[in-house]
């Protein structure tokens, strides 16, 4: 069994976290003093046995559904405010915490979260109490122990928001509304427990003889809790137990009846994974059904049945295993098979013979484990669910439950969406003996994001489905069609298929996929690239899905719709590809890119009136690199969003100081991809980098796509009314080059175009102007200003000029230089 990486978001969290609390805890550390002396003298490291053990008594307080965990953490809190200094304070805190978390044997993603989640919540009382305290500090001063009170209060909410942030994280699922109703609870702990510290602060701090006084209402408190607790447990198990006793009895249907049962065990006892294991009555197999996951493994986590008799519990009553204590090597071999840190584990039998197996594993609730209390209740549930096997309640469903693990088997190994193969019944298809005789297409739809984008994920979904349909078309029997992802497809041909029918096949996929697709009221073109890699003798599988995938690209980047079989020297290209990929990734913090800028000239004068941007890279290996290289690829790796707001703030920077050969503001045109000007933050970006930089909104002009144009995103057009607002112009490129040049200008809020220098360079005093002048003619008819492209003659500027072209940019005026070059062309044009 494979272990998942569902712990890598936590991870990040946990790390974005540490951050957030190392930034604030620097910064409260600047000023180290305490508030009050310490009593006695006594050294800082007293309050770790006290952090420690104000950890330890924690308890927990279960209602319906949910749990509460309670704790005397905020007399730690008000302590190490009132007495110690900030870094001794904050150091001592965590070592408390690191004693407990030892002795408990805490799980490491939990000790991590929780250490850096009490870290920044005590930082933020630091710096609540030094506000409300100010310089009145003294064992009298109300101020002060008011303001120790409400920063413990203040910071209680803030906990109880990070905890349903990572559950949510965990759980995979929006827990953020119940962080108000765990606000709450967490809220009154908080102010009870934070005001008898403050009681216990001014104590120490008035007449430390009388401190040991002190501690004797919070241990009372302590123990009439515990006793409160415990009674209220007691109840609330003996309801548990019933109710759960009920639903098993009276739900006939076997599906429902495991599903009510793992869904109450994994509630009740607060624990992440939940199974049970069916033995059936005519064999020595198993049936396995479970809920949840573990920290290690994905949610079908479960023991591997084939060993099951090694670790069965012996008796009627269940057993508590803990991964870092004393168990059995066939208890902790369990451990290792579920992947959790503890577990109970209960036999369901009867007079005669074992029927099953139940399993709780990993509790949710922080570092606390399994008890013998929880053992005990979960024994008594364990006996009413063998109760209800034995009297056939479950067991006249065994043929249900034998089609629903069927039905689970099939959702594990198929797409949910398009029902096709996934990558793991992929996988194991190729694992075949009989791979190397087999040939592998993997097919990528072009521009699929813009489906997404345009007409919205239901579309996009939509369309994926028929074109899972229409890939089952294309195929032969034998053959397997797999989704692996987004809008990523594989298809597998049967044994002993040739380079032939794999090129047969990738045909009639194009042909099939090229049909318009009908959706949200539009027929949408859909396109595909496909590589194709066909298996010799003893080729690795990782190494056959490879070669797919690299001919895929080449078949992307040869123009797309169309497919392409691997060659040996595709693997220098997609080396190539992935070396400026990586590269890419670090050119800007290596200062490798740089802008150079081309004239744009009013034809009529020939002044200068607008630069417009041009990236270009400086690679350390490859020597300069082109647009037209790397620009594709950060689109595809979505690191264009990154490098386009480096190349506007840089633009923008350099362009702003800057004045007209003729002492007017200088006008700008910076080029922005879609994914760019789609970006949610990117119109305020606009406004925060022309306001740091000094560039004014209307000297800035952001030249988009067609394909820009014509996307129908509402995100799109909300940013270009801010963008509008601000004073932003926007400016088609290459208008001409598409099918929809018109409709992009006719139906998209545009100040100009820029006609491409495709057919410029045709243009001579001979040459047939008319389609230039059709362009011409429409840009006014829609009030739009016209820039042509790739001037390079006065021949061509002469008939621009004639057409009535008022703008104009190219080679004849000048080449893409860096700013300061251009600055001093101008000035030696000028006589300076």
């Amino acid at each position: 069994m494979s272990k998942r990486p569902t712990t890598a978001p936590i991870w990040a969290f946990n790390a974005l976290l540490i951050a957030a609390a190392t930034a604030v805890a620097i910064r409260v550390s600047a000023r180290p003093e305490s508030l009050l002396p310490a009593p006695y003298g006594a050294p800082w490291w007293v309050l770790i046995p006290i952090a420690s053990l104000a950890e330890l008594c924690m308890f927990s307080v279960r209602y319906r559904a949910d749990a509460q965990t309670f704790s005397f953490g905020e007399i730690t809190l008000v302590l190490g405010l009132a007495f110690l200094r900030v870094p001794e304070f904050l150091i001592a805190q965590m070592l408390g915490l690191l004693i407990t978390y030892a002795i408990r044997a805490a799980n490491p993603i939990r000790i991590t979260f929780n250490l850096a989640s009490t870290a920044f919540t005590s930082s933020i009382a630091v710096m609540i109490t030094r506000a409300l305290a100010g310089n009145d500090r003294s064992a009298r001063s109300s101020a002060l122990w008011i303001a120790l009170l409400v920063s413990a209060a203040a910071t209680a909410p803030i906990q109880s928001v990070l905890v349903a942030m990572v559950r949510s994280i965990a759980e995979r699922r929006w827990l953020i509304r119940d962080a108000p109703r765990m606000a709450l609870f967490t809220e009154l702990n908080a102010v009870a427990v934070a005001a008898m510290g403050v009681l216990v602060a001014i104590v120490l701090g008035a007449v430390p003889l009388l401190s040991a006084v002190a501690t004797v209402p919070l241990l009372l408190i302590y123990v009439f809790s515990r006793l409160l607790v415990k009674e209220y447990t007691l109840r609330t198990n003996v309801e548990f137990l019933y109710e759960t006793a009920q639903a098993i009895h009276r739900t006939p249907d076997a599906e429902r009846a495991l599903e009510n049962l793992l869904d109450r065990a994994r509630t009740s006892f607060r624990s992440e994974y939940a199974a049970v294991l069916v033995r059936r009555p005519d064999s020595n197999t198993w049936l396995r059904f479970t809920i949840g996951s573990t920290a290690e493994f994905g949610t079908d986590a479960a023991p591997n049945v084939d060993t099951a008799p090694a670790w069965i519990p012996t008796g009627h009553e269940a057993v508590l295993i803990h991964r870092n204590r004393h168990s059995s090597p066939e208890s902790k071999a369990l451990l290792e098979q579920v992947g959790a840190l503890n577990a109970m584990v209960a036999a369901l039998r009867n007079e005669t013979e074992l029927i099953g197996l139940f399993i709780v594993a990993d509790r949710s609730d922080g570092i606390i484990g399994f008890n013998e209390q929880d053992r005990r209740l979960f024994s008594l549930l364990a006996s009413q669910v063998a109760i209800g096997l034995e009297n056939s309640q479950l067991e006249r469903s065994l043929g249900a439950l034998t089609r629903m693990e069927e039905e689970l088997r099939h959702q594990a190994t198929h797409d949910a969406l398009t029902g096709l193969a996934n990558r793991t019944l992929l996988s194991s298809v190729l694992e075949r003996p009989d791979h190397g005789e087999r040939a592998v297409l993997l097919i990528d739809l072009d521009d699929f994001k813009t489906i997404n984008d345009s007409l919205g994920h239901a579309a996009g979904d939509e369309v994926l489905v028929m074109v899972a349909d229409r890939l089952r078309s294309a195929v032969r029997e034998g053959d397997l069609v797999a989704r692996l992802g987004g809008d990523e497809f594989a298809i597998v041909l049967g044994v002993s298929s040739t380079g032939r029918s794999a090129r047969e096949t990738a045909e009639r996929v194009l042909d099939a996929i090229s049909s318009p697709i009908r959706v949200a009221g539009r027929d949408v073109e859909v396109r595909c690239s496909i590589g194709i890699a066909n298996a010799a003798q003893g080729v690795p599988i990782e190494e056959l899905v490879r070669n797919a995938d690299v001919a895929m690209y080449a078949a992307k980047h040869g123009g797309k719709g169309r497919h392409m079989v691997f060659e040996s020297g595709m693997d220098d290209s997609a080396r190539e590809r992935l070396h400026i990929i990586s590269g890419l990734r670090s050119a800007m913090s290596l200062e490798q890119l740089s802008v150079a800028y081309q004239p744009i000239v009013e034809l009529a004068s020939s002044s200068v009136v607008a630069v417009e941007a041009l990236l270009r890279w400086e690679h350390a290996e490859l020597g300069p690199l082109g647009p037209d290289r790397f620009i594709p690829l950060a689109e595809e790796s979505g690191l264009i969003v990154a490098i386009g707001q480096w190349t506007l703030n840089r633009a923008c920077s350099e362009v702003a100081p800057v004045l007209s050969p003729a002492g007017s503001p200088l006008e700008l045109h910076v080029n922005v991809s879609p994914r760019q000007i789609a970006d949610p933050e990117f119109a305020s970006l606009v406004q925060q980098v022309t306001e740091t930089t000094g560039l004014h909104p209307s000297r800035l002009v952001l030249e988009i796509t067609e394909k820009t144009a014509l996307a129908t995103s509402e995100m799109l057009f909300a940013n270009v009314e801010q963008l509008r607002a601000l004073g932003v112009r926007l400016a088609l490129d290459d208008f001409g080059t598409g099918y929809s040049s018109v409709a992009a200008a006719h139906g998209f809020p545009l100040d100009l175009i820029k006609i491409d220098q495709l057919f410029v360079r045709a243009l001579d005093p001979s040459s047939d102007s008319s389609l230039v002048r059709a362009i011409l003619a429409m840009a006014v008819s829609l009030g739009l200003m016209s820039v042509a492209e790739g001037i390079e003659t006065p021949e061509q500027m002469n008939v621009l000029m004639q057409l009535g072209c008022p703008y104009g940019q190219g080679y004849l005026f000048a080449r893409p230089a860096p700013i300061g070059e251009l600055m001093a062309q101008w000035q030696t044009l000028a006589g300076v």
